[in-house]
């Protein structure tokens, strides 16, 4: 049976400065946020973890290089995961009146109005289909993978 490990990244500027973030604004780790990433890479040095992919974000590939290189494996950014677009708010500061905004589409998505989006950005349809294909190519990598074992041991 394969697992899978959703590791949210170590906290960077963005979480000081309370930031939108999705495409434009990119910011590192904090040094908390690199103690943070340790601490998980030492969590999970008894796992039987085979492979690492993270959102291309900054934040995201120093979480997972820290990971990687506590696990001697390579970190693969993907596009699939990606945070959440989140639109025009990434362009502007934030805001109460922002917030509210991001958190109103959030609560659309909880009430069933999946079709709510982000001006600018993205809806739920789009951000779960995303998602989804992300997971397809993790399960056709993990499937290529096993064939090519088992192609090697013959």
């Amino acid at each position: 049976m394969n697992h899978l490990y959703w590791v949210r990244h170590g906290e960077s500027e963005v979480n000081l400065t309370k930031e939108f973030s999705h495409r434009l604004v990119d910011r590192p780790l904090t040094p908390k946020g690199i103690l943070q990433a340790q601490q998980t890479a030492e969590y999970f040095g008894g796992a039987r973890i085979t492979a690492i992919y993270c959102s291309p974000l900054k934040r995201a590939v120093e979480t997972a290089q820290v990971i990687g290189k506590h696990l001697n494996l390579p970190v693969t950014p993907l596009e699939f995961f990606r945070e959440l677009d989140d639109g025009d708010l990434e362009k502007q500061p934030p805001s109460p009146e922002n917030w509210t905004l991001f958190f109103g589409v959030l609560d659309s998505w909880k009430r069933g109005d999946i079709y709510t989006s982000f001006p600018g950005g993205e809806d739920y349809v789009t951000l779960l289909a995303r998602m989804k294909a992300g997971f397809r190519y993790l399960v056709l990598r993990q499937q290529e993978a096993l064939i090519l074992g088992r192609d090697e041991k013959t």
